[in-house]
């Protein structure tokens, strides 16, 4: 498999040149994946319109690339046909990606969230995407407001995806998600089957381990491209604690 690159307005789009994402090129995909992601393009477009079949060794690599990315930036795919979806839905992943059919969609995904600005450096989507500060939308946010705490990546928990569920408190709505980082004031999670808005109130259950489930109300604070970060919402005695030990209570400015 050959990759092809090129920028579109500050994102990132690599078109896949060949028929197969399986193992014999799983892992050279991926390093080429994290190679532009290590020199700072974090808004990134994977096209698989050519690519016909991908086994889990493919869809692994994938996983890895968003994992790369963490709570830094956002990988959208186009172009998947139905031997890929049908592969997601297999493995209960069909609501980890963002979809888009083709690349000129994806790439306006990106562009809708940044019109009547102008195009930042990979440097300068790094440090806002990072740094997820609080928008003014009421319940007492403040503008520019960082968050309180460190988030741990969950990559940095357990090897595997932690998996959340959301419940949109005014719809009813529920959703699968995966938890990308942790912390005593909310979380960041990756959803791509619903859609929230920023100031919505949500219920987000799930587990850490085998030793600590959770069930807290949060309200989304920050909307991208299918990534939330949330603040929760007077969280339990037994949440603040557990998620203190697990990050180390590491609290940011002062």
């Amino acid at each position: 498999m050959k990759i092809q690159t090129k920028n579109i307005d500050g994102v990132f789009v690599v078109t896949c040149v060949g028929s197969r994402l399986d193992a014999s090129v799983a892992k050279p995909f991926f390093e080429a994946i994290q190679g532009c992601i290590r020199k700072g393009y974090l808004r990134i477009v994977v096209d698989l319109s050519a690519v016909e079949f991908v086994d889990t060794f493919g869809l692994d690599a994938i996983n890895h690339c968003f994992n790369e990315l963490g709570d830094r930036g956002q990988l959208v795919l186009c172009g998947a046909n139905m031997q890929f979806k049908n592969l997601l839905q297999l493995t209960k992943m069909e609501g980890f990606f963002v979809l888009e059919e083709d690349q000129r969609s994806a790439v306006d995904l990106f562009l809708s969230h940044k019109r009547g600005a102008d195009t930042p450096s990979p440097e300068q989507d790094a440090e806002k995407l990072s740094s997820l500060k609080m928008e003014k939308k009421g319940r007492g946010a403040m503008v520019g407001e960082r968050r309180k705490y460190k988030r741990v990546p969950g990559t940095q928990i357990l090897d595997e995806d932690i998996i959340a569920f959301c419940t949109n408190i005014a719809t009813g709505k529920s959703a699968r998600a995966k938890i990308l980082n942790i912390s005593p004031g909310g979380l960041l999670l990756l959803l791509s089957s619903e859609s929230f808005k920023v100031d919505d109130e949500l219920v987000v259950e799930g587990s850490v381990g085998v030793n600590f489930k959770f069930k807290e109300r949060a309200v989304v604070r920050q909307a991208f491209v299918g990534k939330y970060g949330m603040e929760f919402m007077k969280p339990s005695v037994e949440t603040t604690q557990f998620l203190h030990q697990l990050t180390g209570a590491v609290k940011l400015g002062g």
